[in-house]
């Protein structure tokens, strides 16, 4: 374990203010004496070879140890292959997540000097006894023809509380996409540097939070993120565009107003290869009041950061804080604010048993849902 976030949002990355910090992650077979220890832990499934992006997690058990006495295991619910990104790495390599619920949760010993295990606990105790939990799979590299050691990657986990009745394989609340716009830059066409992307307000504690994990890419297997800070805005209508009125309100700086030297608002976001290895990608911006209620029915986006040239012509494009003037968001919410999607939409079918999938039709205009 890198790290822990409170419940304000607060990282800690010091085991001094959590043991949980440094904990050991580990994977077992569901099953004990059961399943032979040569099948190792869990399974990847295919449904098909030639489309595999319908992938399954099966069989999974993870724990968290603080001792030989203390630790938290719980077993993955069967989920599949999301947010598939083709250019996670520059040149083409992919990257993939899994996002689930541990569920036949056992807290073992005494596990009261985490405070972060102690609140997710008394969270999950109030919520069937679930946690949820995300997998992001990337830097998938083929390194040697003999199978022992033919694949080599990354996984990232964040372990989080999970609300009951809420889907576990995806966001509910909001969703940006990809724009396939390339605003003006540098670096050139920006298109394939960023990818879809969940997110939510918090209006009690008047903050946006986007889960950024997954969405924007590598410089090189294991190297640095292509773009170390996006900005978060709240777009014009389309009324405003019709009208010429195209600049977005990046939040923290009211409209109209001089950009003070820095924000103290979370805004830029962190996207580096430290924020990634220490929050996921997991990050807040404060909203002001204005903010709040402008979000209540206009649409997000993020802007990508200024670029200026290196110190020679031959050094690249240096990236910067400088607050973007473009209007071309590179993700966004659709214009009607909704987005549909399915909780399992890999589906096993033998005869005669009946299989159920939920899907959640959410719109950010008014936060409604329709569920079936």
């Amino acid at each position: 374990m890198r790290s822990v976030t409170d419940l304000n949002g607060v990282v800690s990355t010091v085991a001094a203010s959590d043991p949980v910090i440094g904990a050991k992650v580990t994977t077992q077979a569901v099953g004990g004496k059961a399943i032979p220890q040569s099948f190792g832990s869990g399974k990847i499934v295919d449904l098909d070879t030639d489309q595999r992006r319908v992938t399954q997690l099966i069989g999974v058990r993870i724990s968290i140890v603080l001792s030989e006495t203390a630790w938290l295991t719980g077993t993955l619910r069967v989920c599949n292959l999301r947010d598939f990104y083709t250019d996670s790495v520059a040149g083409g390599d992919p990257s993939g997540v899994f996002q689930s619920v541990l569920q036949d949760l056992k807290w073992n010993g005494d596990l009261s000097s985490s405070k972060y295990l102690m609140t997710l606990k008394a969270i999950a105790d109030q919520n069937g006894g679930q946690v949820s939990i995300k997998l992001i799979l990337d830097n998938y590299q083929v390194v040697s023809d003999d199978p022992d050691v033919r694949l080599h990657g990354r996984v990232l986990g964040v372990i989080g509380p999970y609300t009951f009745g809420e889907p576990s394989q995806f966001v509910t609340e909001r969703r940006m996409i990809k724009t396939y716009c390339s605003p003006p830059s540098l670096l050139g066409d920006l298109t394939d540097m960023f990818w879809h992307a969940p997110c939510k307000v918090d209006s009690q504690r008047q903050k946006l939070i986007l889960d950024l994990g997954n969405s924007v890419q590598w410089q090189a297997p294991g190297g640095a993120s292509q773009s170390d800070w996006m900005w978060g805005a709240i777009l014009p209508t389309d009324e405003d565009y019709m009208a010429g009125r195209r600049e977005p309100v990046i939040l923290g700086i009211p409209p109209g107003s001089t950009p003070p030297p820095t924000l103290t608002n979370g805004n830029p976001v962190d996207t580096s290869l430290a924020g990634y290895e220490t929050s996921g990608r997991i990050v807040e911006i404060a909203l002001s009041a204005s903010e709040l209620s402008l979000l209540s029915n206009r649409r997000l986006g993020l802007l990508p950061p200024v670029f200026v040239p290196g110190p020679t012509d031959n050094d690249p494009p240096v990236v910067t804080k400088q607050v973007p003037k473009s209007p071309w968001p590179v993700l966004a919410e659709q214009h009607d604010g909704k987005f549909a999607d399915v909780d399992s939409w890999v589906l096993r079918l033998n005869p005669g048993s009946p299989v159920r999938s939920r899907s959640t039709l959410g719109n950010s205009a008014n936060h409604s849902r329709a569920s079936g």
